[in-house]
């Protein structure tokens, strides 16, 4: 779940850089100097000790363990 999220280090940035059209890749592209500021705002934790990629992550990955690991 985490490496397919679009931000410029991960291959989610990759995936989504390939389903954009010709005229607007240029400016996606652009956005890959960006990536590790954006990715470390998303790791953080801010107010309520929980960052931002925990908070839409989470209950994805519990339902998997739930689902995996009765």
């Amino acid at each position: 779940m985490f490496n397919l999220i679009p931000v410029a280090p991960l291959d989610g940035f990759r995936i989504v850089g390939g389903l954009v059209p010709h005229d607007q890749l240029e400016e996606w592209l652009s956005l890959e100097r960006y990536g590790f500021i954006i990715l470390i705002f998303l790791i953080l934790p801010f107010a309520g000790g929980r960052s931002i990629l925990q908070t839409f992550i989470g209950p994805v990955v519990s339902f998997f363990t739930g689902i995996l690991l009765p």
